[in-house]
C-alpha cells in the first residue's frame, strides 16, 4: 500500500486517524472494498495469528 508500517501500527492501537485516502490504498492492497474494513467480526470468532515480527528483508 506505500504506507509506513509505523503508521499502520498507529492506526491499528487507535492512536493515529487516517483519511480517505489512506483507507482505499490499504483497500486496494488488500483487494478488498473500503467497506470490508469496517466489518466487525463475529462474536466468537478466532482471532488470526499475529504476524512474523521483524522487517522483511530487501530485495
Amino acid at each position: 500500500a506505500g504506507i509506513d508500517r509505523a503508521y499502520v501500527g498507529r492506526v491499528e492501537r487507535g492512536s493515529e486517524n487516517v483519511t480517505v485516502d489512506t483507507l482505499a490504498a490499504i483497500a486496494r492492497a488488500l483487494a478488498v472494498p473500503v467497506a470490508d474494513l469496517f466489518v466487525a467480526p463475529d462474536p466468537g470468532a478466532e482471532r488470526p495469528a499475529p504476524l512474523k515480527a521483524g522487517r522483511k528483508p530487501v530485495r
